[in-house]
């Protein structure tokens, strides 16, 4: 479905993520403004209510990933795409944001990127909704949606991840524009 990033150089974190299945579908950028919180943007599409990636003011960048080989979500909890809609109002950093979603119960078969403010810095980190809660950190600065390592992930998954981390590796100025184009 999707590919999502972090890397770090120079003290600056870039995250990035795309929508790239192969449905004819137009994402839709909504700009939220709740009476308590923070305010924040929200990228999906208009048949979702909920946030597959968003940013609030604080700098709290959230995305959500299906992966069919964490299991089935279990219905008795809110959908994580409302979960990460009131993380992103309610959070300013990414410390938190990771505890709140490690404290979820009955959520299997996605996982969520968390990038933003931290103790020094930026930090990021990808929680795994599987049979247990797992929480991955970047090595050597880069934290990839999909680890290469992982066994329940599809292979077009693998690939798609294995392709920004070679990109990455090639592109030390971590050069945005050539980032947008290969994802």
């Amino acid at each position: 479905l999707c590919t999502m990033f972090t890397a770090s150089q120079d003290d600056r974190l870039l995250a990035g993520r795309n929508l790239d299945w192969e449905l004819p579908e137009t994402p839709a950028i909504v700009e939220c403004a709740p009476k308590d919180g923070q305010r924040y943007l929200q990228v999906g599409f208009g048949w979702s209510a909920g946030v597959f990636t968003g940013m609030n003011e604080a700098g709290l960048v959230l995305c959500l990933e299906h992966v069919d080989g964490l299991g089935e979500p279990e219905l008795r909890d809110a959908p994580l795409e409302f979960v990460l809609r009131d993380l992103l109002a309610s959070k300013t950093t990414a410390a938190d944001a990771v505890d709140a979603l490690k404290a979820l119960k009955g959520q299997h078969g996605h996982h969520v990127l968390v990038a933003g403010p931290g103790a020094n810095g930026f930090e990021s980190n990808v929680v795994e909704f599987g049979k247990e809660v797992a929480v991955r950190a970047p090595e050597d600065g880069v934290l990839l949606g999909v680890s290469p390592s992982n066994e329940s992930a599809d292979a077009d998954s693998l690939v798609r991840h294995a392709r920004v981390a070679d990109l990455l590796a090639t592109n030390a100025k971590h050069d945005v524009e050539a980032l947008q184009k290969v994802l």
